[in-house]
């Protein structure tokens, strides 16, 4: 495993996202097979909680992203160095 690990560090930064996504997506086909501790199941309900209660409250992608090009003087933010930052659906 270590030897794998230090292949993918020599990778370029835009594959190794794309290594992490892809890792990601293997990951998101069975989410059940991840357990999370009490402490992050009570979070979760927190934060779930605390939508219902406000779901005006929340930003959308696209909120975040006209943010992020206004607050650091961007062209655009579409992709960084290479890779998409479109959201996937089912995420």
């Amino acid at each position: 495993m270590e030897t794998t690990l230090e292949e993918a560090l020599k990778l370029p930064i835009t594959e190794r996202i794309k290594l992490v996504d892809d890792i990601w997506d293997s990951i998101n086909v069975s989410p059940d097979a991840v357990s999370i501790s009490p402490e992050q199941q009570a979070e979760l309900a927190r934060r779930l909680e605390d939508y219902e209660k406000n779901p005006g409250g929340n930003f959308s992608w696209e909120e975040v992203k006209a943010e992020a090009v206004e607050r650091y003087d961007l062209k655009s933010l579409t992709s960084l160095n290479g890779v998409s930052l479109s959201v996937k659906s089912g995420r």
